[in-house]
């Protein structure tokens, strides 16, 4: 079964995903080879390329809006995979997305931007009705 499932990595000329991981960041990764670290796995007849394409159709229709039952429509995803998908989602959240916040004065400004003051990477900035939001350009 492994023996079929390189074959069919191999076949499809895709990288596997932990290795390109470990030599390169995570910032290297596809969003396809996100979904197949999070999934690990294929099944039986549909390996996890296959596995990870359909989830990232799914969340290219339902973006925000995606719940476990969804998850569950595609093939070979049950509860623990959509659990899975889902808790990666959350604390991406937790950790990763800042919230909104009134700006009233300059040294509120300089609170936010603190921990990218000195980065080398270039950032979004939204400033609007006084509320101050920000996230990574993406790509390069």
């Amino acid at each position: 079964m492994k023996e079929k499932m390189k074959a069919v990595l191999k076949s499809q000329n895709i990288d596997k995903p932990r290795e390109k991981l470990e030599k390169k960041g995570v910032s290297s990764l596809t969003n396809q080879e996100l979904v197949m670290l999070i999934l690990g796995s294929g099944i039986k007849g549909r390996n996890v390329a296959q596995q990870s394409a359909d989830i990232l159709k799914l969340l290219d229709i339902e973006g925000g809006n995606i719940s476990v039952a969804k998850l569950k429509s595609v093939a070979g995803i049950g509860t623990a995979k959509a659990g899975q998908i889902m808790a990666s989602f959350e604390l991406a959240k937790r950790y990763l997305i800042k919230q909104s916040k009134k700006i009233q004065n300059v040294d509120d400004i300089l609170k936010l931007v603190e921990d990218i003051r000195d980065k080398k990477q270039e950032h979004f900035f939204n400033f609007k009705r006084s509320i101050f939001t920000y996230r990574k350009k993406n790509g390069f």
